[in-house]
């Protein structure tokens, strides 16, 4: 793709992500309506209005470590759990989000300047944006499940971790990425849509009904 025309797309893009963060914390208080009844069913059509959902299972082999990825239609991305991820199926209590991934790794010296986003942090499909602690003791990895450029860090959620349980796919999300243009398409299409993710948990769910043979 000619370097001219893929800045237009970024710059358009950039232009969009102030709007995408406005929508972001009304995405917040219209969450904060909802009752603790259900989420999938009081806060995902709220997003939907806005954003395509796709899910990534088992990221980097992590069985049941879910993440939903919301693809808006500027060709931003925010980096969500999932509603069947332990931390918010359990409604766990988060001690420490640390954007220090490894020694010489922080999420939050991700600078990038001007409408190419230059000096962004590129990020492969299994890069970890952030760890996560729980009072119970277990530790968590938050994978990018894409490729492409880091845009930010929510950085709220040093001060109020507790965001990523309350409002996953708004104000508790954890990272926003611009995915490549050249594979755009193919990078989605390869996440679960929401009837696919449905059926996936739905199958973990039921359990398996033995064959006559092997009661015997």
């Amino acid at each position: 793709m000619p370097r001219r025309v893929n800045d237009v797309v970024v710059a358009t893009a950039t232009i969009e992500l102030s709007r995408l963060r406005t929508l972001v914390h009304t995405l917040r208080y219209a969450c904060a309506i909802c009752t603790d009844a259900d989420y999938s069913e009081s806060n995902l059509t709220v997003t939907e209005r806005y954003f395509t959902p796709r899910y990534c299972v088992d990221p980097n082999n992590k069985v049941g470590e879910d993440q939903c990825i919301l693809f808006h239609s500027n060709r931003i991305c925010l980096v969500t759990l999932a509603p069947s991820h332990p931390i918010i199926a359990e409604k766990k209590k988060i001690s420490k989000i640390d954007f220090q991934v490894t020694p010489k790794l922080n999420r939050m010296e991700n600078k990038p300047t001007g409408k190419g986003k230059r000096g962004a942090q590129y990020v492969q499909s299994t890069s970890v944006l952030c760890l996560i602690d729980c009072d119970d003791e277990t530790k968590y990895k938050v994978s990018s499940c894409l490729i492409g450029k880091l845009v930010e860090v929510n950085e709220e959620l040093l001060n109020n971790p507790q965001l990523i349980v309350e409002a996953p796919q708004a104000e508790g999300h954890v990272a926003i990425v611009l995915p490549n243009f050249h594979n755009y398409e193919k990078q989605k299409n390869a996440l679960l849509t929401e009837e696919q993710y449905k059926e996936h948990v739905m199958k973990l769910k039921t359990p398996e009904i033995k064959s006559d043979e092997s009661n015997k």
